[in-house]
């Protein structure tokens, strides 16, 4: 569609998606059609980073995709984080025993995502890469 066409991931994130895809797994669980978000990826130059791209035509369910890719890599869910930007990711995160950082800039506004009482909430790639850093 014309706005996944108009998605643009700011250079900051790319950056930090590339540090981390280093030292960590980087998987994306959406609602989203899998190769939807592969396109994207592949567009703006981050696909390579991601290990898994687990979308609703994987599971509509992000409790079971998570629970996936829990057992799929040997992680514990103190060990891992969910980044999102709306309420239902934080409460879904939550079952499974993940804590989640909300990002500001997404679907839900600050004081709704407040409300789901996610373990943090930034405003920007920096304050992103800080929580992560800090969690």
């Amino acid at each position: 569609s014309a706005k996944t066409r108009e998605l643009k991931i700011p250079q900051a994130l790319k950056d930090i998606i590339r540090d981390f895809s280093s030292k960590y797994v980087l998987a994306i669980v959406s609602s989203t059609t899998s190769y939807i978000i592969k396109d994207i990826l592949v567009r703006e130059g981050v696909g390579i980073y991601f290990k898994d791209i687990l979308g609703t035509d994987v599971n509509t369910s992000k409790v079971v995709k998570n629970k996936m890719l829990l057992e799929k890599y040997k992680v514990k869910p103190e060990e891992s984080i969910f980044i999102t930007d709306t309420v239902g990711d934080i409460l879904e995160a939550r079952k499974c025993e993940i804590k989640s950082i909300a990002v500001s800039w997404g679907f839900h506004e600050e004081k709704t995502l407040l409300k789901a009482s996610p373990a943090r909430i930034v405003h920007t790639p920096s304050e992103l890469l800080e929580a992560i850093k800090g969690m």
